[in-house]
């Protein structure tokens, strides 16, 4: 069985609504991706950076960020 279940969209600013969580460690969903965890490195226009613990870069357009969360504990 299937369930329809709306996606939640702040209709602010996607800048004011990722802001916030910039130099945190932080878990991002994108919409039909895996979860993806690294420190917030930087904010676009066009992208989210994130960097993992090797030092790896991964860049994330904001609106395919279906939930993003802070990492509980992390430094």
């Amino acid at each position: 069985m299937q369930y329809n279940t709306p996606e939640f969209k702040n209709s602010s600013l996607a800048t004011d609504e990722f802001a916030e969580h910039v130099g945190q460690t932080i878990t991002v969903i994108p919409i039909n991706g895996r979860p993806i965890t690294g420190r917030f490195v930087s904010l676009s226009d066009r992208f989210i950076t994130l960097e993992h613990r090797d030092g790896r870069h991964t860049k994330i357009r904001p609106q395919d960020v279906s939930i993003i969360s802070q990492v509980r504990g992390a430094v």
